[in-house]
This record gives structure tokens, sequence and C-alpha cells, in this order.
């Protein structure tokens, strides 16, 4: 991923695996924030699939969270970035459609 986002082609590329919206073109001028953002919440899905994983709350209860990420990431039938673009969207709907935690 690292080496896709250094090239327009690649980045291009990037937003066509992760279905960004709005699309990132060769024509796209990125800022350095604007690819240290779209990282961090590439990684933030994984830290809160295994930051809630197992605390019996909302949708973890039901088994969601290191299970769930460990049989899309090593669905061999894909790439592993295509793992990681599919992951992504297995959490952002798991968060979409769950009410928020109550504190």
């Amino acid at each position: 991923m690292h080496q896709l986002a250094l090239s327009a082609a690649g980045r291009e590329k990037l937003s066509k695996l992760f279905t960004l919206n709005p699309q990132w073109t060769q024509e796209t001028n990125l800022t350095s924030t604007d690819l240290q953002y779209f990282f961090s919440i590439i990684y933030s899905q994984f830290q809160g699939a295994v930051q809630y994983s197992g605390d019996n709350r909302k949708g973890y209860a039901d088994g969601h969270g290191i299970p769930d990420m460990c049989t899309i990431m090593t669905n061999e039938s894909n790439t592993p970035i295509e793992n990681i673009a599919k992951f992504n969207e297995y959490m952002t709907i798991f968060y979409s459609v769950r009410a928020p935690i109550k504190i």
C-alpha cells in the first residue's frame, strides 16, 4: 500500500480498491496529510476489531472482531491488499449499522 501511495497511478489504484469518495485520480493533488489520514483510517479499523473483540457489547457480543478479521485477512482467493480493502469495507458497515456505545 505504501508503494502504491507514492505514485499517481498507484493512488488511483488504491482509490478503486478502497472505493474512496471523492475518488483519487491521477490528477488529484493530495497532501501528505491526506495520505496520513487514509492510512490512519485503515489502521484504526484493525485497532477497533482487536481492542473490542470479545468484550460482549453490541456487535462484538455476536463474535465479531478478531475472528472475523482473521477470516477476511486469510482469504487466499484475494491478494493481501484486497483483503485489507474487504476488511475495511466490513468494519465500515459494522460500525454504520450499530448504535454507538453509550457511556
